[in-house]
């Protein structure tokens, strides 16, 4: 019965797929420690400066006997269809501020000595931007509705990012910030040791030549009472080169500092009690190098290695997205591809127990807004392969 109403309710909206911006999931997410199988329609559409989204969520613990919840995964799970429509997407971007509230997208602040990419899947937030001339300020908040009725508001996550900008000069330009989890304990460390509470740091850089950027970060991090703070410097080259776009730096860490401390993969460590803490009072030189490649629109992506230059098996990260267009009867195809591990090559293998890494063959049903394919999916050994849906969805 539940998949009836489902499919009527896509067939009712399939013409606004053509029109709009669409993500369509049929699968699994984990969420607080469960997992759920749930059915999601989210078009969204952008009209002048406002963007607005609107899903349609549905869950279940079980595919075939779980009962059908709506809305977002909560403790308290609702059966009233209203709970149904969430909001996606809400953004408001103007010369003076830029507003808006979803589906969290992954914040980088500074050069990403301390924040390189950090994001909480399947969570909402609101992010916040004002403009002053040369001076902006932004800041992370992390809440969400869950509920309509009865209404509920709830902490998504539990980290909170604010930032300072200026432009000192047209070729100056200087970056502050902070950032704190607020649920720090021991218990989420790998060694029951001195979790970060805080972080902060300061950043700028110069631009040479139109073409090339040298800049630089001083940071810090700090367990909760600012007895233990470790400090750490980074020192990078940028290039924008055209297709390819490498770059390059060098850090030095003191009193135990942790580079890329808030990264994509903090909420799993943190979920798994991985985190690492403070314990460390040694000091580290350790370097950070990579390329963006930018061949829009048949071939974009971006790989990174980084890592300490004594005794260490570096960090690995990258992404890739290929479009062959549609040629004759074949009607294209868009090839994803994400990879990340904290010890590549470990055993001669580039693909072990510590890699995340996905596959994606998406196939254009309605131009390249509409596409339905294969997933692969590495989890410690083997491939796993899953069916969607979907907008093209940017990695």
């Amino acid at each position: 019965m539940k998949i009836k109403k489902l499919l009527v309710i896509f067939v009712l909206v399939l013409s606004l797929i053509a029109i709009s911006q669409t993500y369509i999931n049929i699968g699994t997410i984990e969420r607080n420690n469960e997992k759920f199988f749930v059915y999601e329609l989210s078009p969204e559409f952008s009209i002048g400066p406002v963007t607005i989204g609107i899903g349609f969520t549905s869950y279940s613990t079980d595919v075939v006997y779980g009962e059908m919840y709506y809305g977002i995964p909560s403790s308290t799970p609702s059966t009233n269809i209203l709970n149904a429509f969430v909001i996606n997407t809400f953004a408001l971007n103007t010369d003076l501020f830029e507003f808006r509230y979803g589906k969290v997208k992954p914040v980088t602040l500074a050069m990403g000595f301390n924040v390189r990419k950090y994001v909480n899947p399947n969570t909402r937030a609101f992010d916040i931007t004002l403009k002053f001339s040369d001076l902006s300020l932004y800041t992370h908040l992390p809440y969400e509705i869950s509920k309509y009725i009865p209404f509920e508001f709830s902490r998504s996550d539990s980290i909170y990012m604010a930032s300072l900008g200026y432009n000192l000069s047209p070729i100056l330009k200087i970056e502050s910030y902070l950032i704190t989890d607020v649920d720090a304990t021991v218990s989420y460390t790998e060694d029951s040791s001195t979790p970060v509470k805080y972080g902060g740091g300061i950043a700028t850089y110069i631009p040479i030549l139109n073409s090339i950027k040298i800049g630089g970060e001083i940071a810090a991090q700090s367990d909760e009472s600012f007895q233990k703070i470790s400090k750490g410097l980074f020192a990078g080259v940028f290039a924008d080169l055209g297709l390819i776009n490498p770059m390059g730096g060098i850090y030095y860490t003191m009193d135990g500092y942790i580079p890329f401390l808030f990264n994509k993969k903090y909420s799993l460590l943190k979920f798994n009690s991985n985190l690492p803490s403070m314990s460390s009072t040694d000091s580290a030189l350790g370097y950070f190098a990579g390329a963006d490649i930018d061949f829009e629109p048949y071939i974009t992506g971006e790989f990174y290695v980084y890592g300490l230059l004594k005794n260490s098996t570096p960090v690995a990260e990258g992404n890739v997205r290929v479009i062959l267009p549609e040629l004759g009867n074949f009607s294209g195809l868009i090839i994803d591809g994400t990879y990340f591990d904290d010890s590549p090559f470990e055993g001669g293998k580039l693909l072990d127990e510590n890699t995340e890494a996905i596959l994606r063959l998406s196939y254009p049903l309605i131009g390249n807004n509409f596409v339905a394919g294969i997933q692969y999916k590495w989890e410690s050994d083997e491939w796993f392969k899953s069916i969607f849906i979907s907008s093209v969805s940017s990695f």
